[in-house]
C-alpha cells in the first residue's frame, strides 16, 4: 500500500526531546516527500529537520498573535516555507538573558491559565497556499493545549481532512492543575478537547493504561503507540548479554521536579553502599540536558558525576557499559497525576540495552505496572533508601536473577517495541483513515 501524505501539526523532528525522538522513530520509514511539518518550533539548522521531511513550514507572525497587552514581550519569527538549502553545518547560537519581568509574566500566564491561550493561531493565506500545494490526506498531531486544539479545528474547516490525534501525556486532565482557577480551566479544556475528539478520525495514546482510561472517560478507542526502537542498532543476537561488573549506575534523562529527589536519593544510596562495601566501589553517572538544574545539590556526593547530554548514538555504548540503569519518576501528588498514564520515551531503549534496570516510581502509574506485569525490571515502588540499596545489591550479586531479568526485558522489547513492527502497524492505522483521492 502507498503511504498517504501526512501533515504534522505542532511538533517537529528537530531537537533531542522525547517527543522529537518518538516522532522520528514512528515516521522514519515514511517517504520524505509525503511528510509535511507545520510548527513554530522547527529548527532549520537541525539536520533532522530535512532528514525526515522535505516540506516544512514555520508557523510565525502571519499565523500567530499573542494575547494583548502581552504581545510586546514575545517576539515571533517570520512565517515562511523552509528550504533545504537554508540548512548549514553549524547551528547559529544566540544567548539572551530573560528579564525578570518576562519571568514574572511567564509565571503569571501559567498560574492564571492564560498560558493555554496566549497564542492565537490562524490560517494565513501563505499557510493555506502551502497546505493546498501539499494536499495532505491526513493531519497528525500530538496536540497539547487549547491553542493547538483551536488551530486543528481551523485546519479541519479548510477541506475536512481526516485528523489523527496522538496523546503523549495526560494533559487534558492535568493541565489545569497548575492554575489558580482550576475548575474554570479544567471545564474549558475538557469541553474543547471533546470537541476535537468528535471530529477526529483516529485516536492514539502512549500506553495501554492510557487507552483503557481514555476509553472510560471519552468512550472512544485509543490505540497505544510508544516510542519504538531500531533493534539492529543494539546488537542483541544473544538475548542474555554479559552482566557488567563496572558497578556504574546510570541515569540518562531530565533533571527536574519529577526526578531530582530520586536522583539525590540514588546518590545518597551509592554513598552508603561504598561505606559498607569494601570489595567494590559503586558510582552514579547522570547524563542530562539539564546539567545546570540544581547541580550544586550533587556536589556533596563524590561518587556521583553529572555529565552533559550526549548524542543518541553514544547513549547505546554508555548504557551497555553500565551495571544498572536507573529509571525514576516522582512520588509527589502532582507528579503522579501527570505521569500516571504516560510512558517515558527511554523505556524501550532501557529494555533492549541488555543492562538490568531499576524502576523507582509510585505503584499506581503506568510505568510501574508495566514493569511489574512483565517483570522486565527490578521495581522499587517506595521512596526508600534501604529498598533501593537492596535492589542494587541484588542486581550486582545474583547473576541468575539478573540474567532472567535481562532476558525478559530484551525479549519483550523485541516483541512489543521493534520499530519495524510498530511502524508498519502505525502506517496501517493512518492508511485506515487517510482521505482517498
Amino acid at each position: 500500500m502507498n503511504y498517504p501524505r501526512v501533515l504534522i501539526i505542532g511538533q517537529s523532528f528537530s531537537g533531542i526531546s522525547g517527543a522529537s525522538i518518538t516522532l522520528r522513530n514512528l515516521f522514519e520509514d515514511w517517504p520524505k516527500d509525503k511528510i509535511a511539518v507545520a510548527s513554530n518550533s522547527i529548527d532549520e539548522y537541525d539536520e533532522n529537520t530535512f532528514k525526515y521531511s522535505y516540506n516544512n513550514y514555520r508557523l510565525g507572525d502571519s499565523e500567530i498573535s499573542v494575547i494583548s497587552p502581552f504581545n510586546s514581550f514575545f517576539s515571533l519569527k517570520k512565517s515562511r516555507i523552509l528550504k533545504k538549502e537554508k540548512v548549514i553545518n553549524s547551528r547559529k547560537i544566540s544567548i539572551t538573558n530573560q528579564s525578570r519581568l518576562k519571568s514574572i509574566i511567564k509565571k503569571f500566564f501559567i498560574k492564571t491559565g492564560i498560558n493555554s491561550v496566549r497564542f492565537n493561531y490562524s490560517t494565513s493565506n501563505e499557510f493555506i497556499n502551502w497546505y493546498k500545494s501539499f494536499a495532505p490526506q491526513i493531519v497528525y498531531s500530538a496536540v497539547g493545549d487549547l491553542d493547538l486544539i483551536r488551530f486543528l479545528l481551523k485546519i479541519k474547516d479548510i477541506d475536512n481532512v481526516p485528523i489523527a490525534l496522538h496523546i503523549w501525556d495526560d494533559w487534558p486532565n492535568t493541565l489545569a492543575d497548575r492554575t489558580f482557577f482550576k475548575r474554570y480551566w479544567q471545564k474549558k479544556i475538557d469541553a474543547e478537547f471533546r470537541d476535537l475528539l468528535l471530529v477526529s478520525n483516529k485516536l492514539l495514546s502512549i500506553s495501554d493504561m492510557m487507552s483503557k482510561e481514555y476509553k472510560r472517560l471519552y468512550n472512544r478507542e485509543f490505540i497505544p503507540f510508544h516510542n519504538p526502537i531500531n533493534i539492529e542498532e543494539w546488537d542483541t543476537n544473544n538475548p542474555v548479554l554479559k552482566i557488567d561488573k563496572s558497578n556504574i549506575i546510570l541515569y540518562v534523562g531530565k533533571i527536574n521536579k519529577d526526578t531530582i529527589e530520586l536522583l539525590l536519593l540514588m546518590s545518597q544510596t551509592v554513598q552508603v553502599l561504598n561505606k559498607e562495601n569494601k570489595n567494590g566501589k559503586y558510582s552514579f553517572h547522570i547524563y542530562s540536558p539539564d546539567r545546570g538544574y540544581n547541580l550544586d545539590r550533587f556536589y556533596q556526593y563524590k561518587e556521583t558525576v553529572v555529565f552533559n547530554a550526549i548524542p543518541h548514538e553514544q547513549v547505546i555504548s554508555v548504557m551497555k557499559k553500565a551495571s544498572i540503569l536507573f529509571l525514576p519518576l516522582g512520588f509527589s501528588e502532582k507528579s503522579i497525576r501527570y505521569t500516571r498514564l504516560s510512558m517515558p520515551t527511554k523505556v524501550s531503549e532501557f529494555m533492549i540495552s541488555g543492562t538490568p534496570i531499576i524502576v523507582m516510581a509510585p505503584p499506581e502509574i503506568a510505568l510501574t505496572k508495566y514493569a511489574k506485569d512483565y517483570k522486565w525490571a527490578m521495581v522499587v515502588d517506595e521512596k526508600n533508601l534501604q529498598l533501593l540499596k537492596e535492589a542494587i545489591l541484588k542486581l550486582t550479586i545474583q547473576d541468575v536473577f539478573v540474567e532472567e531479568l535481562i532476558f525478559k526485558a530484551v525479549t519483550l522489547a523485541k516483541d512489543k517495541h521493534d520499530a519495524s513492527k510498530v511502524r508498519e502497524y502505525f502506517k496501517m492505522q493512518l492508511i485506515d483513515v487517510a482521505r482517498n483521492e
